[in-house]
């Protein structure tokens, strides 16, 4: 108990407020059950003798909240879920610091309130540290442990929609980024233990590259025009690539990174032609001349 104020008012159990809008970035407003008894109630052996009516009817009422504004002190919540203090400010609204004890695992959550807004916190099981949180301006960042390591982290931008307003990161062991989906740029990268990159995907513009161990391009896939293009590196460098549309292949031959040859398959007419790399047509031949066969 913050021992700065000299008295913490103690509220009964129908007094609670939603811990989930800490991870909304959201106003956290004091509430209280409007009809306590009659909740109680229905979490009693008694609503065993109601009918199915009854118990809507009964529920609907029994949840019903008001928001409640607090004078500025500190005050003890003590109810089904949560057991714990917290301080309300100059404004009315929650400031200051918060500890809450949660009475179905015993977690506890150190919280940092700035006018309502929950601004910092950490919760922690059994001793050991299982998530922290902050929130700068309209970002929230929060980060997850396992055994004492972070293992996944999630950027938020509430000024962005739901489905594209969030970044999330994965973590190996030895702490290095395993994985980056970000859904604000639509860009998701995988990485190697080493920490080189393995694996692009632009969503937006439809595009995957692939790495070696050593975060060397080796393959690259896109689409673009109405065409599926593959290309190949060997040291990171372009040795072929193909191209393929619903009426022709377009299959490019490179040589050290540069344009050598490329040939095109018209599929309508089963002609293959074979250009030089500044389009000078070499030679033209129907597919079942050279042995292939479908």
């Amino acid at each position: 108990m913050n021992k700065n104020l000299p008295q913490y008012i103690h509220l009964d159990q129908s007094y609670f407020f939603d811990i989930d809008e800490v991870y909304r970035g959201a106003e956290v407003i004091v509430q209280r059950l409007i009809n306590y008894d009659l909740y109680q109630q229905l979490h009693s052996e008694e609503c065993k003798k109601l009918s199915q009516k009854e118990l809507c009817d009964s529920y609907d009422k029994a949840i019903e909240t008001e928001h409640v504004v607090l004078e500025k002190g500190g005050y003890i919540i003590d109810n089904s879920f949560f057991h714990g203090e917290f301080l309300i400010g100059d404004t009315g609204l929650l400031d200051g610091s918060c500890q809450l004890k949660s009475k179905s695992n015993d977690s506890l959550f150190d919280l940092s309130f700035v006018k309502g807004i929950a601004v910092e916190g950490s919760i922690t099981e059994q001793g050991v540290i299982n998530s922290k949180f902050s929130l700068n301006g309209t970002i929230l960042t929060v980060d997850v442990y396992e055994g004492g390591l972070l293992n996944h982290k999630q950027v938020i931008d509430f000024t962005l929609d739901h489905d594209e307003n969030s970044i999330f990161y994965t973590y190996y062991d030895n702490q290095e980024v395993e994985s980056i989906e970000d859904n604000i740029s639509q860009v998701h990268k995988v990485y190697y233990r080493n920490g080189k990159i393995q694996k692009i995907k632009d969503l937006a513009n439809e595009r995957t590259q692939f790495f070696d161990n050593n975060g060397i391009l080796t393959e690259e896939f896109y689409s673009e025009n109405g065409y599926r293009c593959s290309l190949t590196y060997q040291e990171g460098i372009l040795t072929d690539k193909t191209c393929i549309g619903e009426e022709d292949e377009y299959f490019y031959f490179y040589k050290d990174g540069r344009l050598d040859f490329y040939e095109v398959l018209d599929k309508a007419t089963d002609v293959t032609s074979v250009y030089k790399s500044n389009g000078e047509l070499i030679q033209q031949d129907r597919v079942y001349q050279l042995g292939i066969t479908s």
